[in-house]
């Protein structure tokens, strides 16, 4: 703050003392929620201090945390959603995988979550397990699960392998339906 009174056009002094002032807060905040947790706090007291955890780089904390969330019976899935998305932007897919199997435990006709951890798989280039959940999800969701799959770009890496264009054959052009619901037009 000194530093700044003497550079007051000085942005980049500016921006370091907001960021310090915010980390006071999130400090603070994350005091509160793991003294009322302690006591036996609510879900949501427990999604915040893990997303606080996350956010101050805690990630001994943060881990311990959303674990004991994610193995709690009964939780809402809405939360393993947002942890799940919570380690996805920490780029740690193999947690990822452990939240979208846990979700799949309790919903395994979810065809939506089995696409969505074939393509985790993929961009942890494991192909075989990619392909394994596909064909589960393909099992439960049919045909728009392909039609889902054949427009999901995240699958690229994967439309050279046999095992895929049998389980998700390309369309061909032969085989569209260019009505598409719409009413026939008289004259035309």
């Amino acid at each position: 703050e000194e530093f700044l009174t003497l550079d007051k056009e000085n942005d980049k002094v500016r921006d370091f003392l907001k960021q310090i002032k915010d980390t006071e807060q999130l400090d603070t905040r994350r005091r509160e929620l793991e003294g009322a947790l302690a006591k036996g706090g609510q879900i949501d007291a427990a999604m915040e201090l893990a997303d606080i955890y996350r956010r101050m780089n805690l990630m001994g904390p943060f881990d311990g945390l959303c674990n004991s969330i994610i193995n709690q019976a009964g939780i809402p899935l809405n939360y393993l959603m947002q942890i799940a998305q919570m380690y996805a932007d920490l780029k740690r897919l193999d947690m990822v995988v452990t939240v979208f199997r846990k979700v799949l435990e309790r919903e395994p006709g979810n065809a939506r979550i089995w696409v969505d951890l074939a393509a985790v798989h993929v961009f942890m280039q494991q192909a075989n397990e990619a392909m394994d959940a596909l064909r589960k999800g393909v099992e439960v969701g049919g045909e728009p699960v392909r039609d889902m799959v054949r427009r999901d770009q995240r699958f690229a890496p994967l439309r050279q392998l046999p095992a895929f264009n049998a389980l998700i054959p390309p369309v061909q052009a032969g085989n569209l339906n260019l009505n598409m619901g719409l009413p026939e037009l008289g004259g035309f």
